[in-house]
């Protein structure tokens, strides 16, 4: 369910206060419901303050976890890619692709070029934010889309009267774009594309409906290969095509955000996985399918499931709650070690 959970005008982003609000949110949807809460979802900006009231929460009695949104975590990296020298200059021979194709007597051409059969339909040229690399795909694919539609124009009777009525200056910008509209500049795109396109794909099955929490350090772990296969494969075509130590530029700004064991990374950066993430991967009936593919430190297992008994189990220092506490974990490492022997005996 969504609601929302504050409208505090001018005090928006004062975090003390917000975290009443919400609180105070959160009490009302309790007695409304009859239930306690079990999560919270929240974007990244609002990560600070899901933390703090769910540990209000839980001092209830409530279990709430604040759980980032998959989306939104994934969408870091969108952002910090777009900072860099690599991606903002392919973005911005992007741009020009688009301001040429959608000026309105050249989009008329176009449209008779597809009409007359002289070119194939394609989508239109479009214009996204750059910080949403999903959006950046679809940016750069229909740029691209529009290669045969330039390289036509030079011959285009229309185009070609279109050109003697612009003035001196508008047919040397004209040149200029036409003569950049070359194969280096699809290939930087068709680069990019294939390295936007893992975040585009992430991000659709991070958005879909039936798709489980518990897949999301999965899909983390297949951004991380993915993004590895594009900028270090062909024995450096990476670089070839951006310049000597692009594909080092586009792992070190992003790297610090692959924490896969959970842990938030120093500095100011934060990771895609909180440790409530793989708690769900852990859970998940199904994950003994992935233990081979998939792999976590035995040590740490048994770190998250303390730390899961601890959160939803707190211990209150009598032997009842202590001998529960322990048959949970007891239980939780029987349970793996018989979902991996059932998956080594289909294997083998």
């Amino acid at each position: 369910m969504f609601f929302k959970w504050s409208n505090l005008g001018s005090n928006v982003h004062v975090t003390d206060v917000e975290v009443d609000d919400a609180y105070f949110i959160c009490n009302q949807i309790k007695s409304a419901f009859e239930t306690k809460i079990a999560s919270i979802s929240v974007d990244n900006a609002a990560g600070k303050v899901a933390e703090s009231v769910a540990k209000k929460l839980q001092a209830d009695g409530d279990p709430a976890l604040p759980l980032r949104d998959p989306a939104h975590c994934i969408d870091l990296l969108s952002k910090d890619l777009a900072n860099t020298s690599v991606v903002r200059s392919v973005l911005g021979e992007a741009k020009e692709v688009f301001d040429l194709c959608r000026t309105n007597r050249i989009d008329n051409i176009r449209k008779e070029s597809i009409e007359a059969g002289d070119i194939p339909n394609s989508v239109v040229a479009q214009n996204v934010v750059e910080t949403r690399m999903n959006l950046t795909y679809i940016h750069l694919s229909s740029a691209v889309a529009q290669s045969t539609f330039i390289a036509s124009l030079p011959t285009n009777k229309s185009y070609m009267k279109y050109y003697r009525e612009r003035t001196p200056a508008k047919k040397q910008e004209l040149d200029g774009v036409l003569q950049n509209c070359n194969h280096r500049r699809w290939q930087r795109m068709m680069m990019l594309i294939d390295l936007t396109k893992v975040f585009y794909e992430a991000h659709k099955l991070c958005s879909r409906q039936d798709a489980p929490l518990s897949c999301y350090v999965l899909i983390v772990q297949g951004i991380k290969n993915a993004v590895d296969h594009v900028i270090n494969r062909d024995d450096g075509k990476f670089d070839r095509i951006f310049g000597p130590g692009s594909a080092k530029v586009i792992s070190d700004v992003i790297g610090c955000r692959f924490n896969m064991d959970g842990v938030k990374p120093t500095g100011r950066k934060v990771g895609l996985i909180d440790e409530y993430h793989i708690w769900c991967f852990l859970m998940d009936p199904f994950n003994y399918e992935w233990h081979i593919t998939f792999v976590i430190d035995g040590s740490m297992i048994r770190t998250y499931a303390n730390n899961m008994i601890a959160h939803f189990v707190p211990a209150d220092g009598t032997r009842r709650i202590e001998s529960i506490r322990n048959d949970l974990l007891s239980e939780f490492e029987v349970r793996r070690t018989c979902a991996f022997y059932l998956l080594f005996s289909f294997t083998f």
